[in-house]
């Protein structure tokens, strides 16, 4: 009966143990979480180890914080950012996730610009839902004498996000730099933007995302104009499954002027 009863209460001191340093973990992530109420500040060692995978590097300054990009009821979004000390700009933003406990859920490479007079590789996030962020890729090679952009690749990285906070598997989108009015594609307009563009060039944009899907057309005029163009394929008699949030959302706008 003596044993019985020492092996019980040996369980519940280690159950006690376990609950404060449980609650201790918690305070410890409550605390990390309110430093990114002000972006910029140093992470703390400890808390940069510990939660993001630091470690200190000569090439690297110091992680600091950056924003909570999102507060759900069952995670939070934090993005740190780092300086590298490589000459030129070099800036890298990281976005990671975590339960409300501090469990480490996904990292997700975010926004990053690295450059010099030769060249720039530049990511911007570009939208951001509930269960998607898209990052704008450019990567241009540049003359260090005129600046001028002597090759330039663009594309589009998808990143879903689960309702737990979890990533989901990243898939990407080719933007053809040839593309008149490739931007529509690449970044959300406003109906005050759009407004700046006449009738006829708002319908070549919306046309123009279309087309850069693969889309044929039935008006002759327009088919042959794209069939001019060096970058367009047709492919498909209808592509509103492949457009983007982005292009859904520019040409709602562009439908909403005519």
């Amino acid at each position: 009966m003596e044993k019985k009863g020492y092996k019980k209460g040996a369980w519940l001191l280690v159950w006690m143990i376990s609950c404060l340093a449980a609650t201790a973990q918690s305070e410890r992530f409550q605390t990390l979480v309110a430093m990114f109420a002000h972006p910029g500040q140093e992470i703390p060692l400890g808390l940069a180890s510990q939660y993001f995978q630091y470690l200190p590097n000569q090439g690297w300054g110091p992680l600091q914080t950056g924003k909570c990009l999102m507060s759900r009821p069952g995670y939070v979004g934090l993005v740190t950012t780092q300086t590298c000390y490589a000459g030129g700009v070099c800036e890298y933003t990281c976005l990671f996730t975590f339960d409300w406990e501090g469990t480490f859920l996904s990292k997700i490479p975010l926004e990053q610009t690295v450059g010099d007079c030769g060249f720039l590789y530049q990511h911007t996030l570009v939208y951001q839902s509930d269960s998607l962020l898209i990052v704008f890729e450019k990567d241009e090679d540049h003359s260090c004498e005129d600046e001028v952009v002597i090759e330039q690749a663009l594309t589009l990285t998808f990143h879903p996000l689960g309702s737990d906070g979890r990533a989901g598997k990243t898939y990407w989108q080719k933007i053809d730099p040839r593309r008149k009015y490739y931007m529509f594609s690449c970044q959300l307009s406003s109906l005050a933007a759009l407004r700046a563009f006449s009738p006829e060039t708002r319908l070549l944009i919306r046309q123009e995302i279309l087309a850069a899907h693969g889309y044929t057309f039935r008006e002759a005029e327009w088919q042959a104009y794209f069939t001019d163009q060096a970058w367009y394929v047709p492919l498909h008699e209808a592509v509103t499954h492949l457009l983007s949030p982005i292009e859904r959302h520019n040409l709602d706008l562009i439908s909403q002027l005519e």
